[in-house]
């Protein structure tokens, strides 16, 4: 909904793919509601954080 508004954000709770990829679909949902809205988004520049941390942890557990 904040992309749809031109509102840059950064999803940093992405610790899987699949939570990425949610948060990637989202995000483009929210620019192509902007443009059909007319809403400038060149500037607009949606970041997905991968909590690299955690895959770190969960690559131990599985070589384990």
């Amino acid at each position: 909904e904040l992309t749809a508004l031109g509102i840059t954000i950064n999803a940093t709770v992405s610790f899987s793919t699949a939570q990425a990829m949610a948060c990637a679909d989202a995000v483009e949902r929210g620019l192509k509601t902007a443009k059909k809205n007319n809403l400038n988004t060149d500037t607009v520049t949606p970041y997905i954080t991968l909590m690299v941390g955690r895959i770190d942890v969960l690559a131990v557990r599985y070589a384990r």
